[in-house]
């Protein structure tokens, strides 16, 4: 099939290309739901057959990639917005030149959804990472198992799937047996990244 044809199909493209970001960062921050997580896998699906469809300027992907450097200059280092502007526009123009327009344009996504898009995917990061960031959340060892034994809360219904918090981290979580939301439950095993959990109490 050939996309190149379908009306406005680089502006469509990069909108997919935005929603597999989101969703992805939201189910890294959110595990367990699997809703998220197999949105995300269809808009990667999408944006990955788009990306090599359609006709592209490889250069813009760097400047994409510097934005995304600068975005997080600024939450490791704050310099009063200085990297969130830089961010934004470096993502702007990657992402405006990401794909050449139907007669061969070098720009192919219209400006004002660029523009927009990327001042949209600068807030949704700030707010999504900073709130994590600010959460005090624990990088998970993922080495250990000192998980097993402890009691969390299920964050999620826990059942064939869900997410628990435990040892302030949220994990993946599954249960043989149904297990409402705010419950107690203690880790019986551990599989990976995910948690067998049972109710406490």
């Amino acid at each position: 099939m050939d996309i190149t044809s379908v009306p406005n199909i680089q502006n469509l493209a990069y909108l997919v290309l935005l929603a597999a970001v989101w969703t992805t960062i939201l189910a890294v921050i959110m595990p367990g739901t699997g809703a998220i997580e197999g949105l995300a896998g269809v808009c990667i699906f999408l944006s990955v057959y788009a990306v090599f469809a359609l006709p592209k300027n490889f250069w813009a992907l760097p400047l994409i990639f510097l934005g995304m450097i600068a975005f997080f200059l600024e939450l490791r280092w704050p310099a009063r917005g200085i990297f969130i502007l830089v961010s934004i526009l470096l993502s702007t123009i990657g992402s405006a030149f990401l794909f050449r327009g139907p007669q061969g344009e070098l720009a192919g996504v219209a400006w004002w959804i660029a523009a927009i898009g990327s001042l949209l995917t600068a807030g949704f990061f700030w707010l999504a990472f900073s709130t994590y960031l600010r959460s005090g959340r624990k990088v998970m060892d993922f080495s250990a198992n000192e998980v097993v034994g402890q009691v969390g809360i299920a964050k999620t219904e826990i059942s064939m799937q869900g997410s628990v918090q435990v040892a302030s981290a949220l994990w993946s979580a599954k249960s043989d047996v149904p297990i409402p939301l705010g419950s107690r439950v203690r880790v019986i095993a551990r599989h990976g990244l995910v948690l067998t959990v049972q109710k406490e109490g």
